[in-house]
């Protein structure tokens, strides 16, 4: 910062001292574009919305009368719009009545799914409150927690159907939540827990019964607990025997403590119109729209108004599906299958998602050669780093990290993945009990020293190196991402002059 005589910087507040470390986007979206990598790690689908939302985008474009600030719980017309989407299955959950909708009273129109948890967070904890968060999380849950002043408590997803303590699970069914280990991260002074299904970055889709075993657990420990229920990928299951359950529906109870939010950005493939929504019991609601008043006071009227006009027409039948929806569901369940086949037939194990539009895998053995002979960061990463003036910032403490040296080799050889350990690590309550779940829990997010060790050849089996890849991508890009990945594996993801050491025959997958 230039210096200015009469004004010393001030010491960062705690609620802002944890934010200003890089985060894990800002070194790996940068890296892969430096490197020409075709990127799996971030979460963005690479296409534009369907013709009739962009339509929609356009006619309210085009609206002089709604250019002008739209009301703070949201625009009438996606107000209207939202209750006809959600009365059928959240009605009754938030009137309490069997024969119940949902009103402009139970909706409040927010900037993005993102900022529906701020709002959440910011109505419902107190300064030093606890938010129970199930990992791994999407990183932007603790920011929300340090900006709502909030305490983070976490509680693992882990495989239950016997995978073992050094594998992956096949498939995201089988991660599940040890209920004691649940209900021992539950205290009265929880205040929020967040709960994501379809879950980022797993792709788990929590069933009925888990979901009333999360409430009543609740129930019991913590009554004055709100779920903040995040369901952006609603829309994105892939197997008829496990379709989505909103939370809300579960029980009276979960229905009164929960506010469920959603996003038009995932579903329509239009993140950057950052239009999303809570629904919530009438006194939960008014205190996430008091909130929204005074943070940004409304959403962009023209974009709300296109995504009202975007979910009447996603209920009409589209190209030879019954609904938009089934449409989408469809193409991500293509998408999905064609990249675990690429990372089955390159070795790297993936866990075959229920929803959402990722896949975990293992790069374990993509981390022993992405680890350079004097250990830490990679030189190839550091000479792009912003501290050799470069655009890549490197989270401290990631340097060595296993997960991260294992993405950052599948960066540089042309694919980019996201490291699981910047999802968050668990500290389970059975862990203090001496019965190694802690560890286990840690290995399974992608940390722990004892990773290192068992890639060196110590101590028996390697354990998984979780890294994420996301299939929001056209099926082209998927497959080129597949022949790259093919030509890592062929070279033993050795690098060698900016690409993988044994290269593929031409058209085989040069990377």
């Amino acid at each position: 910062m230039p210096s200015s005589p009469g004004f010393v910087l001030p010491p960062p507040t705690d609620r802002v001292a944890p934010l200003l470390a890089p985060t894990v986007w800002l070194e790996f979206t940068p890296l892969a574009a430096a490197v020409g990598a075709i990127n799996l790690g971030q979460g963005a689908p690479s296409w534009p919305p369907p013709a009739f939302v962009t339509a929609a985008a356009v006619n309210a474009a085009q609206d002089a009368g709604i250019a002008q600030y739209a009301p703070p719980r949201g625009s009438r017309v996606l107000l209207d719009a939202l209750s006809d989407t959600y009365s059928p299955s959240l009605g009754a959950a938030v009137s309490g009545v069997a024969t119940g909708v949902v009103g402009r009273e139970h909706i409040v129109v927010t900037v993005g799914a993102t900022q529906a948890v701020q709002l959440a967070l910011a109505a419902f904890v107190p300064p030093g409150g606890e938010v129970l968060l199930i990992d791994p999380a999407f990183d932007v849950y603790d920011g929300a927690v340090a900006m709502a002043g909030g305490v983070t408590r976490r509680v693992a997803l882990r495989p239950v159907t016997g995978a073992g303590e050094y594998r992956l699970p096949a498939s995201s069914r089988e991660f599940g939540l040890d209920m004691t280990e649940f209900r021992a991260a539950l205290s009265p002074r929880t205040a929020v827990v967040i709960l994501n299904t379809p879950h980022n970055p797993t792709g788990k889709v929590f069933t009925v019964d888990e979901l009333r075993a999360i409430a009543a657990a609740i129930d019991d420990v913590a009554p004055s607990a709100v779920v903040v229920a995040d369901e952006v990928y609603e829309h994105l299951t892939f197997d008829k025997d496990l379709p989505h359950t909103s939370f809300a529906t579960v029980s009276s109870s979960a229905g009164a403590r929960c506010v469920t939010v959603s996003s038009a950005g995932k579903t329509f493939s239009a993140t950057g119109w950052k239009v999303g929504w809570t629904i919530a019991p009438p006194p939960l609601s008014a205190r996430i729209a008091a909130v929204q008043q005074y943070a940004v006071f409304s959403a962009a009227h023209p974009a709300q108004v296109a995504v009202a006009a975007a979910l009447r027409a996603a209920a009409d039948p589209y190209e030879g599906h019954p609904t938009y929806y089934a449409a989408v569901a469809s193409d991500y369940r293509i998408k999905r299958d064609s990249l675990v086949a690429s990372l089955t037939d390159a070795g790297l194990s993936p866990v075959v998602p229920d929803g959402a539009f990722f896949v975990v895998a293992d790069g374990a053995t993509v981390a022993v050669a992405g680890r350079p002979p004097s250990g830490g960061l990679h030189p190839a990463v550091a000479a792009l780093s912003d501290a050799a003036g470069g655009r890549v910032s490197v989270a401290p403490g990631t340097e060595g990290r296993v997960d991260y040296q294992a993405a950052r080799q599948l960066t540089l050889g042309g694919v980019a993945a996201i490291p699981l350990s910047a999802f968050g690590h668990a500290a389970p309550a059975a862990a203090a009990a001496g019965d190694g779940r802690g560890e286990e829990a840690s290995r399974l997010a992608g940390g722990g020293g004892a990773h290192e060790a068992a890639a060196e050849g110590a101590g028996g089996a390697a354990p998984p190196v979780p890294v994420r890849f996301a299939f929001c991508h056209p099926d082209g890009v998927l497959a080129e991402a597949g022949r790259r990945l093919a030509a890592g594996a062929a070279a033993g993801w050795s690098i060698e002059g900016g690409a993988w050491r044994k290269k593929a025959s031409r058209g085989e997958g040069e990377a």
